[in-house]
C-alpha cells in the first residue's frame, strides 16, 4: 500500500510475486500523482486502485 504519497518498494514486491506466479494489485489511494522511478503510479503493478474519499489525494463530492 502506497502511503502519504510514498509509493511501495513495487521492483521487490513484484520480484516476489513474479517468483511465485502471484499478481500484484497496488493500493495507491494515497499516491494520486506520484511517480515510482519516473513511471506514474498506477502503470507499474497488474492493477492499481484509487480512492475518492475526502482524505485521500483526490476527492470527488455531490
Amino acid at each position: 500500500m502506497d502511503f502519504t504519497g510514498q509509493v511501495a518498494d513495487l521492483d521487490k514486491i513484484n520480484e516476489v510475486a513474479k517468483k511465485n506466479n502471484l499478481i500484484v494489485i497496488e493500493d495507491a489511494s494515497h499516491a494520486f500523482g506520484t511517480k515510482y522511478k519516473g513511471r506514474a503510479v498506477g502503470t507499474v503493478s497488474h492493477m492499481t486502485t484509487f480512492s475518492f474519499h475526502p482524505v485521500k489525494t483526490i476527492t470527488t463530492y455531490d
